[in-house]
């Protein structure tokens, strides 16, 4: 048991060493604010007549060549013809409301490995979008530990990479349609934009003896079940916690040129943009949960051939923080980029069962989200260099030991076509003999040279 502690001790979170709490510096804080404001007012006030008029004053403001912008606003669909009479107004005069929406409400910074949390409404958040949208905020001064792209700067421009500029702009039509929905439903009588809450939360480790006990666990492994016709985005026919697999940073290359899963998943969930304002960089201790963002869009493709194909509408209950029931759990796996056979090593296995532990727990605030079922799939595999046959048995347990039911959506993937025969081995077997087996694989993998695969390696033990 001391061995098992000492290779979890990274994620045991040091609660004497709190730091000083940390405000988001908003745009109205700002030295430019006053000229931002001005060419704001000019925007609200119905000055943009023509694509041309909006070229201009958004030079004016910022200097800024919008190409992308452009280019997007030449379609015909009634959100992008709305753009400039209608929903350009809408913005501009959501983004003046940082004044007096955040009068009295500071917005935290969430700090790495720090158990805080935000509540916003969904007015605020669209506020905070909105001023990302104009390039109203500033780098934030918070020890790098936050991203250095902060705002849709290069979704709205052009990038001279051809198939990447192709996926940034159907990202910026997917904003776009956000807004045209939100100012679409400020001004209906069903406008829930200031009631509706959205939580923006850190997790830490607050069950380590769970997690501790995961060698003498006698209890059977929990419901898993393989998915092989949709991703994680479309499970919504039931409550669930949807995994980000997450860069450090929330959003990963979101507001660059990255559209993989973390990217795609939070561009058709635009709402969850905001946390990029103030989510500092995960380290091992730590997961982010975003309750009550929906999504926005429907889509198809992913990297280059990523496309906006149409409106996504939710219809999801609201708990009693009236916030959506929906939620979206960020989690960084290691990347074995370098060396992917590291990641058989029982360190690295500790601490991906440790980070898959924090964020399966949920949220201390929302009984429900510590037990409905978890939807992940190939988390740390692709570029990442992961095992999906490692990070499916790690996903597993982590989520055993928290009694949750697992979908996991394997994409198709080649080395998880006909796993069922050894899942269904597995899913009879006790907690601690599967953990006992994966020491057991880590050690022959890495001492002995074994060339098995892990389920290989499953099939002979079990059977």
């Amino acid at each position: 048991m001391d061995s098992l502690a000492e290779n979890f001790k990274e994620l045991q979170l040091d609660n004497n060493k709190e730091e000083s709490q940390q405000y988001l510096i908003l745009p109205y804080k700002n030295k430019q604010w006053e000229k931002n404001k001005s060419f704001l007012m000019k925007i609200k006030s119905g000055r943009v007549k023509d694509v041309k008029d909006l070229i201009e004053i958004l030079k004016q403001m910022n200097n800024l060549q919008i190409d992308n912008l452009v280019h997007i606003l030449k379609g015909e669909d009634k959100w992008i013809t709305d753009f400039i009479p209608n929903v350009l107004l809408f913005i501009a005069d959501l983004a003046l409301s940082v004044e007096s929406l955040f009068k009295e409400n500071e917005v935290l910074i969430l700090q790495t490995a720090k158990k805080q949390s935000n509540n916003l409404s969904r007015l605020q958040v669209a506020c905070l979008l909105s001023n990302m949208f104009f390039l109203t905020f500033e780098n934030q001064i918070t020890l790098n530990a936050l991203p250095e792209t902060f705002d849709f700067l290069k979704w709205i421009t052009f990038i001279v990479d051809k198939k990447r500029n192709v996926s940034n702009q159907q990202k910026l039509v997917c904003l776009l349609h956000y807004f045209w929905r939100i100012q679409k439903e400020f001004a209906s009588q069903e406008n829930t934009l200031q009631s509706q809450v959205i939580t923006f939360e850190r997790l830490i480790n607050e069950n380590d003896h769970i997690l501790l006990k995961i060698s003498v666990d006698e209890n059977k492994m929990n419901d898993f079940e393989i998915v092989d016709d949709r991703g994680i985005e479309l499970f919504e026919d039931f409550e669930c916690i949807h995994c980000d697999f997450a860069n450090k940073f929330l959003g990963g290359g979101v507001l660059r040129t990255g559209c993989v899963q973390e990217e795609i998943m939070l561009t058709v969930t635009p709402e969850a943009l905001a946390g990029i304002l103030f989510c500092q960089r995960q380290n091992d201790k730590d997961a982010i949960l975003i309750t009550g963002a929906q999504r926005f869009c429907q889509f198809e493709g992913y990297r280059e051939s990523f496309k906006f194909v149409g409106p996504h509408y939710s219809n999801f209950e609201v708990d009693k923080l009236d916030r959506k029931k929906v939620y979206t759990l960020a989690m960084n796996a290691i990347s074995f980029k370098q060396n992917p056979k590291d990641q058989y090593k029982k360190d690295k296995i500790h601490r991906e069962l440790g980070k898959c532990f924090i964020g399966f727990q949920g949220s201390s605030f929302s009984e429900s989200s510590r037990t409905v079922p978890i939807i992940t799939g190939n988390w740390g595999c692709g570029v990442f260099k992961g095992d999906p046959q490692l990070k499916l048995i790690i996903q597993w347990l982590s989520a055993s030991l928290l009694s949750r039911k697992v979908y996991y959506a394997s994409f198709k993937e080649n080395s998880l076509l006909g796993c069922q025969p050894v899942l269904d081995l597995i899913k009879n077997q006790q907690i601690n003999t599967i953990y006992k087996g994966l020491m057991d694989f880590s050690k022959s993998i890495t001492q002995d040279n074994n060339k098995e695969s892990v389920f290989e390696y499953f099939l002979k033990l079990l059977k």
